[in-house]
């Protein structure tokens, strides 16, 4: 599984790289690649959204924070499962990044590699959302076109 790490703390990008190389027992392998500014992470996802399996999210980056941070990259990669992995250990905020689309929310201090790993499992278990294209589209206008009587 190819994972976009978005965290600035360089300590705790270690922690989660060693987390996933102990939680590498079964069937999914995981590589992983880090950046610590949203701008980059935005760049790399235009280059290689496609390729991106999971996003694996601080939402106490430099540019920008909070939620509005988590908002932007389900935005700009709305297909990309996101995993929230942050110090603010707050219901409200774990609701609200719910919401907002990200698929699992995980307080650092509070996980170890077993829940890191059932976490992106989960999202390996999802399909992701294929984009609609004109095949896609003439398809489903004629599904619309069908007269269930």
């Amino acid at each position: 599984m190819r994972i976009l790490l978005i965290d600035d703390d360089e300590t705790n990008a270690r922690f989660l790289q060693g987390l996933l190389t102990k939680a590498v027992r079964g069937p999914i392998a995981f590589e992983v690649t880090r950046t610590d500014r949203l701008f980059d992470a935005l760049r790399q996802l235009d280059e290689a959204e496609d390729r991106i399996e999971a996003i694996l999210l601080d939402l106490g980056l430099p540019e920008c924070g909070g939620l509005t941070t988590l908002r932007l990259i389900r935005a700009h990669a709305p297909a990309v499962p996101v995993v929230v992995v942050t110090g603010l250990d707050s219901p409200d905020v774990e609701r609200e990044a719910i919401l907002a689309g990200a698929h699992d929310y995980l307080i650092k201090g509070q996980f170890g590699a077993r829940r890191l790993e059932e976490a992106l499992s989960a999202v390996a278990a999802r399909e992701r959302p294929r984009p609609e294209g004109p095949a896609q589209a003439e398809l489903t206008g004629t599904f619309h076109r069908i007269d269930p009587d």
